[in-house]
C-alpha cells in the first residue's frame, strides 16, 4: 500500500482529518511535526519523526510525510542518505550494485564492493574460485534464493531471480566462460 493508501486506511481517525492532514504535508506545512520524535531514524517505525532532532529536520524538511504520518522506508532511505547517525547499510543486503563481477558486502555501515570471479556464487575464492559448491549454491538458490544469495549472476547484471539461465551460467563459469569480463 502506498503513502496515500496508508493515510485513507487508518481507521483510527476520520477520513477527513486524514485529507487534510495530507493536503496540508504536501504542501509543506508541519502539521502535529514531531522532531524529535519516538523512534530510531535510521530504521522504520510507526510513530512520526524520530529521536535524532536534527536528522528529523533535515528529512522533514523534504519530505514531510515523515513527521506527520509514520517514520517509513522512505524516511530511512533518506536519513541514510543525510544523517551521520544512519549507515549507509546496516547488512550486506542493503548493498547491491548489480552486477555479477561484485559481491556486495556490508562493512562498518559502509558498502564495499569486491571483486570475484565470474561465477563464484558461494564466495568462496582462491585459486579455482569456481567449483561443485558454487554449483550447489545456485541449485540450492533456484530452489530458495535465500540460500544463495549471489547465485543471480545471469546476463551480467541482477534480475533478482536465480532461475535456469542463472545454474546454466554457473556451469559455463565451471568450464571456463567469463562472458562478463569479471576479474
Amino acid at each position: 500500500m502506498g503513502r496515500v493508501g496508508r493515510i485513507m486506511g487508518q481507521s483510527s481517525q476520520s477520513w477527513m482529518w486524514q485529507v487534510s492532514v495530507l493536503i496540508l504535508a504536501v504542501h509543506g506545512a508541519a502539521v502535529g511535526q514531531e522532531c524529535p520524535g519516538a523512534g530510531d531514524c535510521c530504521h522504520a517505525h510507526p510513530n512520526p519523526g524520530c529521536a535524532d532532532a536534527a536528522c528529523c529536520e533535515t528529512v522533514c524538511a523534504f519530505d514531510t510525510l515523515c513527521c506527520v504520518l509514520e517514520w517509513d522506508g522512505h524516511c530511512v532511505g533518506s536519513a541514510r542518505g543525510v544523517c551521520a547517525a544512519c549507515p549507509e547499510c546496516t547488512r550486506d543486503g542493503d548493498c547491491d550494485e548489480g552486477s555479477a563481477c561484485f559481491r556486495d558486502l556490508c562493512v562498518d555501515g559502509a558498502c564495499r564492493l569486491t571483486s570475484v570471479a565470474y561465477g563464484d556464487v558461494d564466495g568462496s575464492g582462491g585459486d579455482s574460485p569456481i567449483d561443485l559448491d558454487d554449483i550447489f549454491c545456485v541449485l540450492d538458490g533456484f530452489a530458495s534464493p535465500a540460500l544463495c544469495p549471489n547465485g543471480d549472476i545471469h546476463p551480467c547484471v541482477r534480475n533478482g531471480d536465480i532461475d535456469l539461465d542463472d545454474i546454466l551460467a554457473v556451469l559455463d563459469a565451471f568450464e571456463g566462460a567469463n562472458p562478463c569480463g569479471c576479474p
